[in-house]
């Protein structure tokens, strides 16, 4: 009798258990860390396609099935020359202990600690580049995230020339004319998340292209933080489709800001066509979102202005 109700507590604690596991693979949060979207047939189906971006082998479908396998990779132990699944995917090793309350012993990850000691981040801003006719993939605009980092000079003071920049970006390489365009319509391009510094895109932006910038300091807090660097660190190992008109450079900077903030809710105020003013206007209509706003004119803007 005793094993009996032992077989049926164990049985209902196992459907608890399941239960909480399926909800949190339904989840809003658990959806966006992987870039997962509802299917018009029923399902789900994640943006990245990269296989390296999943532990299961029917994970880029599956969310359930992906976060079962993660759950089990997250506890197991190290393996001497091999990442350890809660290093290639700290935050969602973060996520799923807190939520299903694991056991798991935290590994220490040295490379995932060394790159966020140089990106250094404090905050981050939202950076809108004008229009440059000369380009087809810029003539509505650019944007990409500045990190403002932690660390100051001599004098006290932060130079943000030498911030990093967040960038995501089509991996064009050498095609052009309608090949470029044809491919940039129809997913033929790799986006790639990128990390450089400030200075480069300054030069490149600012004084080459002659284009302006407007910064948008976003209120986030030091855990917000934590939580997109360690989705960015996740989301570089991903590969995507690069469309010109939709999946672009604004829609995937801001599902990266809804994962640093759950309760943003941002690509879905885009349309059909997403022009990066539009991602900047819905950061900006956000509550909270923005804190300041600074504008970094051209060359040849401030030139004109002097004559």
């Amino acid at each position: 009798m005793i094993r009996f109700s032992f077989l049926i507590l164990l049985l209902i604690t196992n459907s608890v258990f399941a239960d909480q596991r399926a909800d949190l693979a339904q989840g809003k949060y658990w959806q966006r860390l992987l870039r997962y979207q509802s299917r018009f047939f029923g399902g789900h189906k994640s943006e990245a396609y990269n296989e390296k971006f999943f532990l299961s082998p029917v994970g880029r479908t599956n969310p359930l099935a992906e976060l079962n396998t993660d759950v089990d990779a997250f506890l197991l132990p190290v393996e001497s020359g091999k990442q350890h699944a809660q290093c290639r995917f700290p935050e969602r090793y973060k996520f799923l202990k807190k939520e299903l309350s694991l056991t798991a012993t935290d590994i220490d990850c040295p490379e995932f600690k060394k790159w966020k000691a140089a990106i250094d981040a404090r905050s981050f801003s939202l950076i809108f580049a004008a229009a440059f006719m000369n380009s087809p993939a810029s003539i509505a605009g650019h944007t990409f995230l500045k990190v403002d980092r932690k660390t100051r000079g001599r004098s006290g003071e932060v130079s943000d020339l030498l911030d990093n920049v967040i960038n995501y970006a089509a991996a064009t390489g050498d095609d052009a004319g309608f090949k470029y365009m044809f491919k940039g319509m129809t997913g033929g391009f790799n986006g790639e998340f990128m990390v450089t510094f400030y200075y480069d895109t300054i030069q490149i932006y600012r004084n080459i292209e002659q284009r302006d910038l407007w910064e948008y300091k976003l209120n986030l807090t030091d855990e917000q933080i934590e939580r997109l660097l360690g989705n960015l660190w996740e989301i570089q190992q991903a590969s995507f489709q690069y469309y010109f008109f939709d999946e672009n450079c604004s829609y995937h900077l801001l599902a990266l800001l809804e994962v640093a903030n759950p309760d943003w809710d941002l690509t879905s105020q885009l349309g059909i066509i997403v022009n990066p003013a539009d991602a900047v206007k819905a950061v900006s209509r956000t509550k909270g979102a923005v804190s300041e706003v600074r504008a970094r004119p051209s060359q040849h803007k401030q030139l004109m202005a002097r004559l």
